[in-house]
């Protein structure tokens, strides 16, 4: 059924004492993982294919089926928009080298943190950023998996402007407020979040199911 979704259940209360530890770690080092080859392939030849220097870049990480970045890219009409996705069920064999599903909008297979990786070597800044509904990993033990202590966030931070992530765990959101202030940006974090239109298909599956949700919002400092 639609709206029996289950809330997060964790052992995990509020925010990770690691938290500060694990994060100024990532911050003080150079992530030396290679890239993922085939996400480097895919976003390198989407780059061939699309002008990305004239337009402001919307970033629509971890976009699953793409629904939300149709609609992100109604919200953002002078904007370039790129929604991408590691999973091939969820975006098809069709999104491996980039599919255009509006004028100015596109699906891609691919991994986060190398198109963020490589985005960051051609200095290309993303003007908004949107994680919708990542993945929580509610296990205490597994806080390096949540994006704001993943090897991967001075990425994410160096080339995004406007950062916005929602969430139905409150400590996921609750951490990602700590990371961002960590980063010097300015935060406005919103409890009982009631959004104006839904943008994805989770969204709309814990609405219906009374889960509270929560977002927050980030700018340079």
């Amino acid at each position: 059924m639609f709206g029996n979704s289950t809330p997060v259940h964790s052992r995990q209360n509020g925010v990770h004492p690691d938290l500060e530890r694990v994060i100024e770690r990532h911050m003080t080092s150079v992530w030396r993982a290679p890239a993922h080859e085939p996400s480097q392939h895919a976003f390198l030849q989407w780059l061939t294919r699309v002008d990305v220097a004239t337009r402001p870049l919307v970033l629509d990480s971890g976009c699953g089926t793409g629904a939300s970045t149709r609609l992100l890219a109604e919200r953002h009409p002078d904007s370039l928009v790129l929604g991408i996705d590691q999973s091939l069920s969820r975006l098809g064999s069709e999104a491996e080298e980039g599919v255009q599903i509006a004028e100015q909008a596109w699906l891609l297979r691919a991994r986060a943190e190398t198109v963020w990786s490589c985005l960051q070597m051609r200095n290309r800044r993303v003007a908004n950023h949107y994680l919708l509904y990542p993945n929580p990993w509610p296990k205490p033990e597994h806080l390096r998996r949540r994006w704001h202590c993943h090897p991967a966030w001075p990425l994410l931070l160096g080339i995004s402007e406007t950062i916005e992530v929602r969430s139905n765990w409150s400590v996921y959101i609750d951490e990602m407020a700590t990371a961002l202030r960590l980063a010097n940006r300015h935060v406005s974090l919103v409890a009982d979040f009631r959004p104006d239109s839904v943008l994805t298909p989770f969204e709309a599956k814990y609405l219906a199911s009374g889960h509270s949700l929560f977002q927050v919002k980030a700018k340079p400092g």
